[in-house]
C-alpha cells in the first residue's frame, strides 16, 4: 500500500459531521433494509500537460476512519430499481445490494484496492483496482471477472463507458499528471491513451459523447475538470473554467449538469454548463466524497464517503437525504445499475 506525499491535513479546510444510518456492511449477517423498514410513502483551452510533478494526495488514503452512532432514517419507498455495487477498499471486496438495500452477494475475485466502479447498460460491471494497475469487468450478475484491462494503466481510480460500449480509465499515476485510457469491450488493445495535467480521480461521458475527467493538477495546486471531444479524438481536451478543491469521482445527468465530489471541501457540487462555476451543492454532512452514482430514472444519487464509512442515499435533484448505507470499512467506489440482472 502507497502513502502519498502529501497529506489530507494540507487540503481539508472543512469541518467533519457525522450522519450515519443504518447499518449494512460486509458480514455473513443480512442488513437491514431501508426500504424493509418503509411504512410510508414520500412522495479556456489548454494543451496537455506531459511532465511529472510534484505528487497530489492520493484519494485513497485521505479518509479520515470512524463510524458514527446510527440515527433515525426517514421512511422512504421508491419503484423498484437496479443493484447498488460498492467497493470496500478496506475489505477488499465489491458488496452488491439488492433494490431494496440488502446484500446480496460480495465480489472478491480479481479486485486489489477496488476503487472506483460503473455498471453498463448492459449491467457488466467494471472495477477500477488501483493497486492493481488494471480494471476488471464481471458480467450480469457475475462473481468472477470475464476480462482485464491492464494496457499503459499504472493507477485506476475511476472508470466508465460510453452508448458505443467503449471503456474509460481515469488513471491517477500516484498523484502526478496521469492518462486516460480508452479500450473497446473485451480488447486489452489501447484505443487511446491522452495525457491530462491532472492526477485523475474521476471519468464521466455525457449525452453527446463528450468524455468529462476531474482531478487535482500537481503543477497548480487547482482541483480541475477536463473535457475531452468524443471517443477521446486527438485527445483534444479543454480545461474548464470551475475550479475546485480536490475532485474526487463525477457524474454528468441529463441536462449536461456535472456532479463533482470535492474531497478537501467535503461537498457534492453541481456544476452546470457552460462550467464556469459550482451553482449548488448536493446533500451536506460529508467527511470524504469520493465517488457518486446516479440509478438510471436520475431520481436518486449515491455519495460513498469513505471518511464516514458510509454510503449516502439522497433524492435527485432536490438533493434530499433519504436514508445511508453504513458500517462499511472503506467505500471508495458506488455504481448503480439500470435494473435486475
Amino acid at each position: 500500500m502507497r502513502i502519498p506525499t502529501v497529506t489530507l491535513k494540507a487540503f481539508l479546510a472543512a469541518g467533519v459531521g457525522v450522519l450515519l444510518g443504518c447499518t449494512a456492511g460486509a458480514s455473513s449477517d443480512t442488513p437491514t433494509s431501508l426500504l424493509d423498514r418503509a411504512e410510508q410513502t414520500q412522495s479556456h483551452s489548454t494543451e496537455p500537460w506531459s511532465g511529472l510533478g510534484a505528487t497530489g494526495a492520493d484519494p485513497r488514503f485521505l479518509s479520515l476512519r470512524h463510524i458514527g452512532s446510527p440515527s433515525q432514517v426517514p421512511p422512504v419507498k421508491l419503484p423498484p430499481r437496479g443493484d447498488l455495487a460498492v467497493s470496500d477498499d478496506g475489505s477488499g471486496v465489491v458488496d452488491i445490494y439488492d433494490d431494496k438495500f440488502k446484500l446480496k452477494y460480495q465480489i472478491t475475485a480479481g479486485l486489489n484496492y477496488p476503487n472506483g466502479d460503473w455498471y453498463d447498460s448492459k449491467g457488466n460491471l467494471y472495477v477500477a483496482n488501483s493497486t492493481g494497475q488494471d480494471v476488471t469487468e464481471y458480467p450480469p450478475g457475475g462473481k468472477n471477472s470475464n476480462f482485464v484491462y491492464d494496457a499503459a494503466i499504472v493507477d485506476p481510480v475511476d472508470v466508465t463507458t460510453d452508448k458505443a460500449g467503449r471503456i474509460y480509465v481515469a488513471d491517477y499515476n500516484d498523484g502526478k499528471a496521469g492518462g486516460l485510457e480508452e479500450f473497446y469491450q473485451l480488447s486489452n488493445q489501447l484505443r487511446a491513451d491522452c495525457v491530462t495535467n491532472l492526477a485523475n480521480t474521476g471519468v464521466a461521458v455525457d449525452p453527446s459523447g463528450d468524455v468529462f475527467v476531474s482531478g487535482y493538477n500537481p503543477l497548480t495546486g487547482d482541483g480541475n475538470v477536463d473535457e475531452f471531444l468524443p471517443n477521446l479524438s486527438h485527445c483534444s481536451f479543454t480545461t474548464l473554467g470551475v475550479t475546485l478543491g480536490l475532485p474526487g469521482g463525477l457524474k454528468v445527468d441529463n441536462e449536461f449538469d456535472l456532479i463533482v465530489a470535492d474531497q478537501s471541501a467535503g461537498t457534492v457540487d453541481i456544476i452546470p454548463p457552460p462550467y464556469e462555476a459550482v451553482s449548488g451543492k448536493c446533500g451536506s454532512g460529508y467527511s470524504d466524497p469520493l465517488h457518486v452514482a446516479l440509478d438510471k430514472p436520475q431520481t436518486a444519487l449515491f455519495v460513498a464517503d469513505p471518511g464516514k464509512a458510509n454510503v449516502q442515499f439522497l433524492s435527485y435533484p432536490a438533493c434530499k437525504l433519504l436514508g445511508t448505507i453504513g458500517g462499511i470499512l472503506d467505500p471508495d467506489g458506488v455504481a448503480a445499475s439500470v435494473g435486475k440482472p
